[in-house]
């Protein structure tokens, strides 16, 4: 809506051009207000006002804070609302990554933002907007819902260790650190931020072992094999790539690493069913075999580099495949 809440209602109760939309969405707590009744058109996607229903979520579309899991949630229970009252398969949402700018999509994708209809200036929900967590929401798999593991909102969660905490980190200097930082974030307002330190003593290349729950299995949240473990990154600096441990029932199993593009969030993600996603490390077969499993940790790697390097973490989740 490029605005507040509550200047979204006032405007739409007494603006002269009959702009308006059938809900708004408040990011902060997801509460919902209705504007117009579904049976009329709400003027919010010009020509296609007529067979539309319109949602407004409260922010700014170039700030990634203002979409958060309160919000989501809110959103993907109305939108499930409008699929069973109007016959709308839920299915046919979209599930590709965001926009920045409009981008039209075939009719055939139903559930959509403004910025993927014909004859738009408007670019909402952008380019921070989580499609694929949104589908997910939409189209639970027979494993439930997608969980949140840390999304660091509160608190660091799991991840409340030194990134040279683990005996497998190699590279950094132990005066590293990892902190829940307010100042950045790709979900809601908080991340964790790590502060990477180059060892001076050796030139080893970078492999960051940035553990979850100390490593320790029992210490971890439990998720079903069938689903997507990843998380968003964002990396101050070039050359790197981000992968994930988990432990199953015969050990702890390594991701595929994936690189990622300096100062730009990155969503990454491993699917658990997939062999060709993963590797043996200690005791680990190679495969993911147990029914269920816990996250060992986050790894971070590069070649050798004498800079100090600040990396960000944030919405660490499973996703029902």
């Amino acid at each position: 809506m490029q605005g507040s809440y509550a200047g979204s209602i006032a405007w739409f109760q007494n603006n002269p051009y009959s702009v308006s939309a059938h809900y708004l969405i408040r990011s902060s707590d997801g509460q919902v207000t209705q504007m117009v009744r579904e049976a009329q058109a709400a003027h919010h996607v010009g020509s296609q006002n007529a067979y539309t229903l319109g949602i407004e979520h409260e922010g700014y579309v170039d700030d990634a804070a203002w979409y958060t899991t309160a919000m989501y949630n809110a959103s993907a229970a109305l939108t499930r609302h409008f699929c069973t009252r109007h016959a709308i398969p839920c299915a046919s949402a979209y599930n590709g990554p965001a926009h920045g700018g409009v981008n039209v999509l075939p009719a055939s994708v139903r559930i959509k933002g403004h910025q993927h209809y014909t004859g738009q200036t408007h670019t909402d929900p952008g380019i921070h907007w989580d499609w694929r967590r949104y589908y997910a929401l939409l189209n639970p798999g027979s494993g439930g819902n997608p969980v949140t593991l840390d999304g660091f909102e509160g608190g660091e969660g799991h991840f409340n260790t030194a990134p040279a905490y683990s005996g497998s980190t190699t590279g950094i200097a132990a005066t590293s650190t990892a902190d829940r930082d307010c100042t950045i974030a790709r979900i809601g307002s908080c991340s964790e931020h790590l502060r990477l330190i180059d060892n001076a003593a050796n030139t080893q290349a970078w492999s960051v072992r940035f553990l979850s729950g100390s490593g320790t299995p029992s210490a971890n949240m439990s998720v079903a094999r069938n689903g997507r473990l990843g998380f968003w990154v964002y990396v101050a600096g070039s050359g790197f790539s981000v992968g994930i441990g988990v432990d199953d029932s015969d050990g702890t199993e390594r991701s595929t690493q994936r690189a990622v593009a300096a100062n730009t969030w990155t969503w990454v993600e491993w699917n658990l069913t997939d062999a060709a996603a993963w590797n043996a490390w200690v005791g680990g077969s190679g495969a993911i075999t147990a029914a269920s499993v816990t996250v060992d940790a986050i790894w971070l790697e590069r070649a050798h580099t004498t800079y100090t390097v600040n990396a960000y973490l944030d919405e660490v989740r499973w996703t029902p495949n």
